[in-house]
Order: structure tokens, then sequence, then C-alpha cells
């Protein structure tokens, strides 16, 4: 199985993003329970659509672009903008470790780029939502490629 799939992709960018910010991540999932409002900031990983093209010549290759939506959830205005803008340098100026999250140890198994391609500030619904406040999802996209084999 290729190293670049969508368990080492998310759990590489999820874990990337805590080590380079220093807050936690959190992937969602079905059923996932995300901190309450006193225990912010942290960030989040959601899978979003991923698109494949295969490429001529014998369909040696395909090429598969995975979308993920990222969320920062703050305690305030200030510590979104500042925190805001350590999540787009961590991701545009550096690459991301590839690590096989199938192995106990997590090995570094390559680097991946990640682009942002969507920075968007949501306000909350209502007064009440406090946990909605101070929040911003960055759409980033990873490409690889596979080969057969």
């Amino acid at each position: 199985m290729s190293a670049f799939n969508q368990l080492n992709v998310q759990h590489s960018l999820r874990t990337y993003l805590t080590t380079t910010i220093g807050i936690p991540a959190f992937w969602i999932y079905d059923g996932v329970v995300l901190p309450v409002a006193d225990d912010k900031p942290y960030l989040t990983v959601e899978q979003m659509q991923n698109n494949a093209v295969t490429r001529p010549k014998m369909r040696e290759a395909v090429e598969t672009i995975y979308r993920f939506q990222v969320g920062l959830r703050t305690k305030s205005a200030s510590e979104r903008a500042r925190l805001q803008e350590e999540v787009e340098q961590s991701l545009d100026y550096a690459s991301v470790p590839l690590v096989d999250a199938s192995q106990p140890t997590y090995p570094h198994v390559g680097e991946m780029e990640a682009d942002i391609t969507a920075v968007v500030p949501v306000s909350a619904a209502s007064t009440e939502a406090r946990s909605d406040y101070h929040r911003i999802y960055f759409d980033v996209e990873i490409r690889g490629y596979k080969y057969r084999k």
C-alpha cells in the first residue's frame, strides 16, 4: 500500500499542526466531542471531498488531491488573528512530514506540501453559542501521486 493515503495524510496534517502551532488539533468525525469554550484555543481537521485524476500513459499514475477544512477556535479576536498567521505561515512555508500511521512509531516516510486555497472567518449564529465565537476555517489541499506497482 502506498504511504500516500487518506489515513497517513490526515494524521500527518493533524500531528504537524499540533506540533508546529503548539495547540491541540482534533479530527472531526461522526460522534467526536470537542472541548468546551473554556478550553480554547484548538484546531480541528475535517476531511472534505477528494479528487483523483488518472494520468495518461497506460494509467500508470493517479494524482489525488486530498482536501481538508482546518478550523481554528480561539478565546478572542486578537488570539484568532495571531494564531491565524501562525497556521498560514506553517503551511505556506514548510513541508509537512508524511508519517505512516499504520506503524506504532509513526515513522517519517516522506514530505507533502499543503496549499491553503481559502481562509474563511465565521461568526457565531447566536450570542449563547460561546463555543462558536472567534472561529476561522482554512481550506487546505494536499496533492500527491499513486503509482501502479
